[in-house]
């Protein structure tokens, strides 16, 4: 069992560039400016779209209903309630399709990115809705912050604690047939990635990982191994463990 990590250790090892999880750490792909500026124009290529679909029904409303006539009168107000309704609008479009589609707009789908924590587990619903709030400034600034950060964070990024990652090969994911008793989504999701990334690893961070992947499962359900034989290599044993089929098939040893 390792020792418990100081005050510091553990606020420099909550900002590090890794998925996290015990000793195991796993550093995460982020998705730089071009793939982030690459998916905002699609999204907002279908969000302005939508937004212009909108509001030529609505005038078109108001000119069938003579309504345009009843908001004639009040100016300036009613082009700051348009303003106020599409900021509302604009978060709201964004936001929803991130919790609905588990950190992914359209636009990020497509190239193949999603959002998470900056810690690496699944962003909360309250992170997504926060780091949407200030999309029409980091449409100005934004940008910067893109290019400058080193984990390419943009200030609703910041606002809302969470990165932008590309997804790992679909080939791997989610081919974990069974999982340690009292496993949550952040320990099966570590797992998962760890499994799938054995293929860029070199044999000596393979192995090394692999035994600490082991020895954790050992620790939480000691029976989950009962089955498997010890003295298969240490990657093959992990995807044994966990009834995949991908690492078995690479033969490495």
């Amino acid at each position: 069992m390792s020792e418990p990590k100081s005050a510091t250790e553990q606020s420099e090892f909550a900002d590090s560039d890794v998925f996290a999880l015990d000793n195991i750490r796993l550093e995460l792909l982020y998705a730089g400016a071009g793939s982030r500026v690459m998916a905002g124009v699609i999204d907002y290529s279908l969000f302005y779209g939508v937004s212009l679909a909108l509001g030529v029904a609505t005038v078109a409303v108001l000119a069938l209903t003579g309504g345009s006539e009843a908001f004639g009168g009040l100016g300036g107000w009613v082009v700051a309630f348009a303003l106020l309704a599409f900021f509302m609008f604009e978060s709201f479009w964004f936001a929803a399709q991130e919790i609905m589609m588990s950190g992914q707009t359209l636009g990020k789908r497509a190239l193949g990115l999603r959002t998470i924590a900056a810690q690496g587990h699944s962003a909360s619903t309250v992170s997504l809705l926060l780091r949407n709030l200030v999309k029409m400034l980091d449409i100005i600034v934004g940008g910067w912050f893109l290019v400058l950060d080193r984990r390419s964070r943009r200030l609703g990024d910041r606002l809302g604690g969470t990165v932008v990652v590309h997804e790992m090969s679909n080939a791997g994911a989610g081919a974990l047939r069974r999982v340690p008793q009292g496993w949550g989504p952040h320990k099966v999701r570590v797992a998962e990635e760890l499994l799938d990334r054995l293929f860029t690893l070199n044999d000596d961070s393979a192995r090394r990982l692999s035994e600490q992947m082991l020895g954790l499962v050992a620790r939480d359900d000691p029976q989950f191994l009962a089955d498997v034989p010890s003295d298969l290599a240490p990657t093959t044993r992990l995807a044994a463990a966990f009834g995949t089929a991908r690492v078995q098939a690479s033969g490495r040893s």
